[in-house]
């Protein structure tokens, strides 16, 4: 799972610091659907279906969450979901369905006030994806990261700087890489937010190429328990698709 498919997830936070919400620790559930079609670098375009589901336990100072993904690919034998291509171009296709690695993520607030907050989180990807099938790297990947939160009136500004540990498949070989991204959330009205996020990361693959992309969202709470996020994505290289969307359910549990 990319930053970029995290998006729709990680704007419920973003959005949360950015109306000052805080309070009684709380539990929430997400399903969602993400599409995305690109090229990376191949002569055929690999197009990829991502539903996740989440769970997410939230306090004052503490954030776990954990997303069960189901993945369908189509396309090209080289390239791999959120790591792009691992061989040389191919003309060998198939289509492959089935779990995809669950990401488990803990954070914790580091730094709060009014005009600055600053979370820490680790993640760690479990290799629970089929990589006979091309569906992960069959390996674990772990990755620490620092988020920053700057609200100004209705408007948050945000940014990430992050450091990402893939694992060593027998296969093909693999990049330690780097991550960050800027953006901000702004808060339409009492029910509604919406923003955007440029994202970059290096090269997870000699082969490959590094990711940069613009994420566009919006967030709209229905009722008190019930939310929809939506998002669309524009990639602007060979690491990224070429476009992406999706959709998010989010039920707040009593």
């Amino acid at each position: 799972m990319s930053k970029r498919k995290a998006a729709a997830f990680a704007a419920a936070v973003v959005i949360g610091a950015a109306s000052g919400s805080a309070g009684a620790a709380k539990t929430s559930l997400g399903v969602g659907a993400d599409y995305s079609t690109g090229d990376y670098g191949e002569d055929e375009s690999t197009d990829i279906w991502f539903v996740p589901v989440t769970a997410k336990y939230q306090s004052d100072e503490w954030i776990l969450k954990l997303t069960v993904p189901y993945i369908r690919i189509t396309g090209p034998a080289d390239v791999l979901p959120d790591v792009g291509r691992v061989g040389e171009p191919t003309t060998v296709s198939r289509t492959e369905e089935g779990l995809g690695d669950m990401l488990f993520s803990v954070t914790r607030t580091a730094y709060a006030s009014s005009n600055l907050l600053v979370d820490l989180t680790g993640k760690v990807k479990l290799a629970t994806a089929d990589e006979d099938k091309g569906l992960g790297t069959g390996e674990n990947d772990y990755s620490l990261q620092v988020d920053t939160y700057v609200p100004v009136g209705e408007t948050t500004a945000f940014g990430t700087v992050g450091y990402k540990a893939l694992g060593e498949p027998d296969e093909f070989e693999l990049n330690d890489v780097w991550f960050a991204s800027l953006g901000f959330a702004h808060k339409v009205n009492e029910r509604s937010s919406a923003g955007a996020i440029a994202d970059w990361r290096e090269a997870s693959s000699p082969r490959g190429d590094p990711r940069r992309e613009l994420t566009v969202f919006a967030t709209h709470k229905v009722t008190p328990v019930w939310s929809l996020q939506g998002y669309a994505v524009k990639g602007f290289s060979d690491g990224s698709p070429d476009w992406a969307a999706g959709v998010v359910v989010l039920r707040t549990l009593e």
